[in-house]
């Protein structure tokens, strides 16, 4: 059986660190590039899916990398699971 894992673009041909992120909005021009990878990624909602599950009630401070073409910032602001004190780094 396969996983949307093996379908996804980031798989092969990337550097991974290109998807490490700081915990902020500031983001890298790796991480611009991770993002755009993302954008064509035939499995992106799958991954960003996947993401929101696993750090459902997480602050920001506990999301790491981008995922499904979401810093981990932008990931919390859609968790409305996480207070709202918590989805935002001071």
């Amino acid at each position: 059986m396969t996983t949307w894992h093996e379908d996804a673009s980031c798989r092969t041909g990337y550097d991974p660190t290109m998807w490490d992120t700081p915990n902020s909005d500031n983001i890298t021009k790796a991480n611009e590039y991770a993002i755009a990878v993302c954008g064509r990624c035939p499995v992106r909602t799958q991954c960003l899916t996947e993401a929101l599950e696993a750090e459902k009630g997480t602050s920001t401070a506990g999301r790491w990398h981008i995922s499904g073409g979401l810093t981990p910032v932008e990931r919390a602001r859609l968790d409305t699971s996480t207070p709202r004190e918590k989805r935002s780094v001071a």
